[in-house]
């Protein structure tokens, strides 16, 4: 009896100490609960730095608070939202200790720079804030959206190298203007500079080279040792960019870059060969070689044919074999295929596409980074419709390289 007894109480002293371990644990989690302040998720825009063309920041979320919330406060450069309008007497939207408070609110910006706030208090005094800036493009007539608004990041790549090049005229009556050559070249730098962290000191830009010029900075058959090869340091990023026509060799096939000086039915003595191009940078000690190429080798162009008495041909514009296997090429489109214009935004598709993905837009996943695998769908995808949308042909862009390659950290 006396073991039964002693069993039972064992028994009832555990319960005792269980139940009070229970009470202090509820109790704990309880003063924790009670100092967790209120939670501010936001769906749209999906990153704390944003950009619009539009006058109000379409502005969704979901508030939390654990205790019920007592208001929230939305505040645009300072003046607080009141209805739809802006005001400088401080306001907030009552929620009345509710717990979940769904965001959907217009909010109207001005050109340029924005700073979004939001506020929520708890019905147990505490807040949480949430900090946004929203960058409005101030459109004008002519103006692109890619060329109103560059995104600023804060990557640093001081001893990258970059040769933009933009050939819009040519010296021979007989070869037709690229359009927008210049105007895509000089976005190109821009973004290098402002989004990829460029020095602009170490930028190569040619607007109309001639065939010497191309020689000077990338090299000859005979010495690659070209301005090019001299600027960057071993284990630096290189960048080459190109726009303007390309051309092939009738009888070999082979794909060469026309310069300002070039005829383009005697290429293979006054273009710069594509091969060299590639063969060239590959003797660079670089971390990394990007060559992005916008210009068709057909023969063919938005404004007819390069070549007299010659009907388009088939070339491979991406190099066989010589580059690094950290290398990314990317080309407007396909051997046989013309490289169109963008009348609209005064670019060439390619280029405006490309620079649209590293605006911000490729970012599939909104994640802040943008890979090459990202940015080569956005641009394949959107370069192949609208080139049948605008002209009905085939377009497709080439992008060659690793797909897991970070390309743009935004944050």
């Amino acid at each position: 009896v006396k073991a039964d007894n002693l069993a039972l109480y064992k028994k009832r002293l555990t319960e005792t100490d269980e139940n009070k371990a229970m009470a202090e644990v509820q109790k704990s989690m309880s003063k924790v609960f009670a100092q967790t302040p209120p939670t501010i998720g936001i769906f749209s825009p999906q990153r704390d730095t944003a950009q619009v063309n539009t006058d109000y920041l379409r502005l969704q979320g979901l508030i939390t608070g654990p205790r019920g919330l007592d208001k929230v406060v939305f505040r645009v450069n300072g003046k607080f939202l009141r209805g739809r309008k802006l005001v400088r007497a401080e306001a907030g939207e009552p929620v009345n200790g509710k717990k979940n408070y769904r965001i959907d609110k217009n909010l109207p910006l001005r050109n340029g720079k924005n700073e979004v706030t939001i506020i929520a208090y708890g019905a147990d005094g505490l807040s949480a804030r949430k900090d946004i800036i929203v960058e409005k493009a101030n459109l004008i007539a002519g103006k692109a959206d890619v060329d109103a608004y560059i995104p600023k990041t804060q990557m640093k790549n001081t001893n990258a190298v970059a040769v933009v090049i933009g050939v819009k005229n040519y010296q021979s009556s007989d070869v037709p203007f690229v359009e927008y050559a210049t105007r895509d070249a000089k976005k190109v730098k821009e973004y290098l500079i402002k989004t990829l962290g460029y020095n602009p000191q170490n930028i190569i830009y040619l607007i109309n080279p001639t065939y010497a010029k191309l020689r000077e900075v990338f090299g000859s058959e005979t010495n690659y040792r070209g301005k090019l090869y001299r600027f960057a340091k071993k284990g630096a990023d290189v960048f080459v960019y190109y726009t303007g026509h390309g051309a092939p060799d009738v009888k070999s096939r082979e794909p060469y870059l026309v310069p300002a000086d070039c005829n383009p039915s005697f290429v293979s003595m006054n273009g710069y060969p594509l091969k060299l191009l590639y063969r060239n940078l590959s003797k660079i000690s670089a971390k990394s070689i990007t060559v992005v190429i916008d210009a068709c080798f057909s023969g063919g162009s938005n404004k007819g044919m390069l070549l007299a008495k010659a009907s388009p041909l088939t070339v491979t514009p991406l190099p066989s074999g010589g580059l690094s296997s950290n290398a990314i090429v990317m080309t407007s489109s396909k051997g046989d295929e013309i490289s169109s214009w963008y009348p609209d935004k005064k670019h060439s598709l390619f280029t405006y596409f490309f620079l649209k993905a590293l605006q911000g837009e490729g970012d599939k996943n909104s994640d802040g980074i943008l890979t090459l695998g990202e940015m080569k769908d956005y641009i394949e995808s959107n370069v192949s419709y609208y080139a049948s949308r605008f002209y009905g042909r085939h377009q497709y862009p080439v992008i060659k390289g690793n797909p897991d390659k970070i390309i743009v950290r935004y944050k």
